[in-house]
């Protein structure tokens, strides 16, 4: 693949991957208590009964707040990784200034609109969670990127 179409591609990636991410992220953030009980309880449910965990009530609240922090960070991994490969594409900013603060605004703006969902609270330890998250997202996008140009 000519380099020219490869970097188009690897921009229409990034650009579906996060607008994907946002709309995935903002949905979720617009579920009452009970909409997003019911998804992360029956992900939880579903996952110990894969992995060797004893089924009572304590390790499935365990497991579930775990499942849930997780899905902060990954959820904003993928919006990190998308954004910086958008970001590369201007020089004005520097791109991990773009994307942490893009997504740490986005997070921001995601626990506020969980006020409005109830039975909801928003977080600032998921707003960190998330900014992590997208950190993540930026370190792995620029290392592969790097070990795409040592191999041409």
């Amino acid at each position: 693949m000519k380099n020219g179409r490869r970097q188009r591609t690897v921009l229409a990636v990034c650009a579906v991957l996060a607008l994907a991410s946002g709309a995935a992220i903002v949905q979720l953030s617009g579920q009452d208590s009970g909409q997003s009980q019911f998804l992360s309880r029956g992900l939880t449910m579903w996952l110990m009964k894969l992995l060797p965990i004893e089924d009572t009530v304590e390790s499935l609240e365990q497991l579930n707040f775990i499942l849930r922090k997780l899905a902060h960070l990954g959820l904003y991994f993928l919006l990190g990784l998308g954004l910086t490969g958008l970001a590369l594409r201007q020089k004005k900013v520097p791109a991990a200034l773009a994307v942490i603060v893009l997504c740490g605004l986005f997070a921001l703006s995601d626990e506020f609109h969980q006020r409005f969902s109830f039975g909801r609270t928003p977080s600032g330890w998921d707003v960190l969670l998330d900014a992590c998250g997208a950190a993540a997202g930026y370190v792995v996008f620029k290392l592969l990127r790097q070990s795409r140009r040592k191999e041409a």
